[in-house]
């Protein structure tokens, strides 16, 4: 005779993944940049983007693209320099922020992460109810926004957000 785990031990996982994570920081300093083309990553000659705002990516800016391709693409678009002790406070505040909902939390960079939600049914909740709360504590921890995903493998979490 086979058992079947109890609801609450079903495997969940939360992934969440910061949206436009770099330049979201640099928008809370600078509300002026708010609405306009913003790319954050390394302004030298051989520099890359790290993060474009949605209004960049909109002329096709993305992550990882040489810094010079993407003057060339969106040249009205505001260029500015990482500053990687303010994103890495950023994120250790959303680390913290997620602590309260699970003690599992791996973070596989500076702006994504997963969050194991397996067996906290009976304190937190439906997943689903739980991921929204998360998102909502992260955003008026931080002033940004994160999509999460729940799945029971970290794969389709991943996909989900």
């Amino acid at each position: 005779m086979s058992v079947t785990p109890e609801k609450s031990y079903v495997p969940r996982i939360a992934h969440i993944d910061m949206d436009a994570f770099f330049v979201a920081i640099e928008r809370l300093e600078r509300p002026d940049l708010e609405g306009v083309p913003v790319v954050v990553g390394g302004l030298s000659g051989r520099g890359v983007v790290c993060s474009a705002s949605y209004e960049a990516r909109s002329f096709g800016v993305h992550s990882g693209m040489p810094m010079s391709r993407a003057r060339l693409l969106c040249p009205q678009a505001a260029f500015i320099g990482t500053t990687s002790g303010k994103y890495s406070a950023a994120s250790a505040r959303v680390r913290e922020v997620l602590a309260d909902f699970s003690p599992d939390v791996d973070f596989t960079s500076v702006d994504e992460g997963y969050v194991d939600l397996t067996g906290t049914r009976r304190l937190l909740g439906d997943p689903l109810a739980v991921a929204r709360r998360m998102q909502e504590a992260v955003l008026a921890a931080t002033g940004c926004h994160g999509s999460i995903g729940v799945a029971g493998t970290r794969l389709c979490a991943k996909v989900a957000s």
